[in-house]
């Protein structure tokens, strides 16, 4: 990374506390201590690309399974948009999810069709506990899968968490039933 994008991303963070006062002055808002109230954090899944199908979609016996993409890899988004993923993937591990979140929305911007970036974002959003914005990126990524079963089994494995993240424990129960009828029916599959 050169040091103008070190810069820009580090005046964002600094920015993100902040906020202007009516004469201009910067002031930093820091929440008092003892209002601090923590969730627990449910257990998440990799950001990775999971094997999954799409909503609405499933194992077509008309189609072959080949012909699916498992991966971001598979998918052959290009090498800016891989770079852009597995450098995301790297500031996961590091605990650095802010800069993942802008390096997979680069890929976005590259790709902005490709269901495997946005699976990974919504994993990443579900990381991060912002499970509204995790639900909606699922329903992308399924809109554009196209009836892949590799993607969409892992976006009802997201939505299931994000359910249980949500204490929605019928929803989550739900997603995660279509997630184990999918994967029954892949397996079922011949390749």
């Amino acid at each position: 990374m050169n040091l103008r994008t070190r810069l820009v991303l580090l005046s964002a963070v600094f920015l993100t506390g902040c906020a202007t006062t009516e004469r201009g002055q910067r002031e930093v808002h820091v929440p008092p201590a003892g209002n601090v109230q923590t969730q627990p954090q449910p257990e998440l899944p990799p950001i990775q690309a999971q094997p999954l199908p799409p909503a609405g979609g499933g194992v077509n016996p008309g189609q072959p399974l080949t012909s699916h993409p498992r991966s971001l890899a598979d998918s052959k988004p290009g090498p800016a948009v891989m770079t852009l993923y597995q450098q995301a993937q790297q500031q996961v591990r590091d605990h650095r999810n802010e800069q993942a979140e802008a390096s997979l929305e680069r890929a976005l911007g590259i790709a902005p069709r490709n269901p495997f970036v946005w699976q990974a974002l919504a994993n990443l959003h579900l990381r991060m506990g912002q499970y509204d914005r995790a639900a909606t990126e699922v329903q992308r990524s399924n809109s554009l899968g196209h009836d892949n079963p590799f993607l969409e089994i892992g976006n009802w494995r997201t939505l299931a968490a994000v359910r249980r993240a949500q204490g929605d424990a019928a929803g989550a129960l739900q997603a995660q039933s279509q997630a184990d009828d999918l994967t029954r029916a892949l397996n079922a599959t011949p390749p």
